[in-house]
This record gives C-alpha cells, sequence and structure tokens, in this order.
C-alpha cells in the first residue's frame, strides 16, 4: 500500500513537471492583413518539398493556403540571425535577410525567443502554362511592425 501512495505521488510529480514544460512554449500567430507580402527565399532549393506539401495535381497560378512555421536560428556571435521557415514540418526557405534580423530583435524584445511563432503562408504554382513540373513560390502574410496573438 505504501508503495502504491509512492508510484502514485511520484507519477504526479512527473505529471506536473511535464505540465510545466510544456507550458513554458508559448504558441504565437503572426497576423497579416491578407496581401501576403513577405516572399520566402531560398525556395529553388525546396521544390521537392514543396511538390509534397501541393502534391501533384496542381495547375499555373494555383494557390495552397497553409500555416507556416518561423524558426529563429540565433546562430554564433558572428552571424546574422536566420529564420527558417517550415510548412507541415518541412523546411521550404527562410525569411529575407532584413526581416531575419528585425524578427529576431523583435522576439527577444518580447522575450519570445522560445516560443513557437507561425502565420500564414500561401504555396503558388509559379509555371507558365504548359510547362512540365511545378515551380512552387511561397509567400507568408505579415504585418509589418509585427501584430501577434499569444496563446
Amino acid at each position: 500500500m505504501l508503495l502504491h501512495l509512492f508510484r502514485r505521488l511520484f507519477g504526479l510529480r512527473e505529471q506536473a513537471e511535464q505540465g510545466f514544460a510544456g507550458a513554458r512554449q508559448k504558441l504565437v500567430f503572426l497576423h497579416g492583413q491578407g496581401a501576403y507580402p513577405v516572399d520566402v527565399v531560398g525556395v529553388s532549393r525546396h521544390q521537392a518539398e514543396l511538390h509534397e506539401i501541393a502534391g501533384t495535381s496542381t495547375r499555373a497560378g494555383q494557390r495552397h493556403d497553409r500555416i507556416a512555421a518561423l524558426i529563429l536560428d540565433e546562430g554564433k556571435p558572428y552571424k546574422k540571425d536566420t529564420v527558417t521557415v517550415a510548412i507541415e514540418g518541412r523546411i521550404v526557405g527562410a525569411l529575407p535577410a532584413h526581416l531575419s534580423t528585425r524578427y529576431g530583435e523583435w522576439l527577444r524584445k518580447w522575450q519570445l525567443s522560445g516560443a513557437s511563432v507561425q502565420c500564414d503562408a500561401v504555396i503558388v504554382d509559379r509555371r507558365d502554362s504548359g510547362s512540365g513540373a511545378g515551380q512552387f513560390g511561397v509567400w507568408l502574410d505579415i504585418e509589418l511592425p509585427f501584430k501577434m496573438t499569444l496563446t
């Protein structure tokens, strides 16, 4: 009976610690105005991932609305911040350098460096009609200055 009590208490302690650990990561959703002004860079190196996300039956100009995760890599002291853009767990590119620096400063100012940050994204098939496989581009709907909902 005493052993059962210790196991139960230890189990409750583990759940509480896991709850505290989970509560530490905040979820931030960046707002936009539906204009998708941010062109994700480096998407040419991630076309295979974009094909997996968008599917193979796309046509020129077709849009695929998704949610993107923005992942800050603060890197080394001599290197500027970089922000990787991921959709459905796959890396699809990065924020432009000027916006990565601004984003990193904003996260640190608001003490959100450990937060999970997301925003609306759109993948567009940019191929010319009649050509072969799609060449995808990715744009993010982020308003500047940054506006957010914090959960």
